[in-house]
């Protein structure tokens, strides 16, 4: 009888204990260097130096390029990576498609003009740091 009531006692204490807390873009896990940062995929721009920025924005990226989706409204960047280091020329092809540009757009621009460090970052995310801000980039599934 004993030795079930230390069983029990046991069972409740290894419930009791807190689950660990979900992975967040900002901390890597322990041990693990994450993989070089490449733009090349589909992403949503989920902070902006640390905050959200109203309506959600979509980034398609190739090895060269960076455009804001849909891809007709013409507005991108192309790169070129060496290391860590980025450098960010904007590009601006013919619009064929009128968007709303959300008020936001006109910073996530500023902060991609600005980019010249690029990081990898969990969950397959990363960012981009340069004149004073940082865009974090989570990759975006698309249909």
């Amino acid at each position: 009888m004993r030795s079930s009531v230390i069983l029990a006692f046991l069972l409740i204490a290894a419930c009791a204990q807190s689950p660990e807390p979900p992975l967040t873009y900002a901390e890597a896990p322990p041990g693990e260097a994450p993989p070089p940062a490449s733009p090349a995929g589909n992403w949503e721009v989920m902070l902006l130096d640390g905050e959200k920025r109203g309506a959600k924005m979509y980034y398609r990226a190739d090895d060269a390029r960076i455009w804001m989706m849909p891809d007709c409204a013409g507005q991108g960047h192309t790169y070129r990576i060496d290391g860590d280091r980025i450098a960010m020329t904007r590009f601006a092809p013919a619009q064929v498609c009128a968007v709303g540009l959300p008020p936001a757009w006109a910073d996530y621009r500023t902060a991609f003009d600005a980019a010249d460090t690029v990081e990898s970052a969990p969950a397959g995310a990363i960012r981009l740091h340069g004149g004073g801000h940082v865009l974090l980039l989570v990759p975006h599934e698309t249909d």
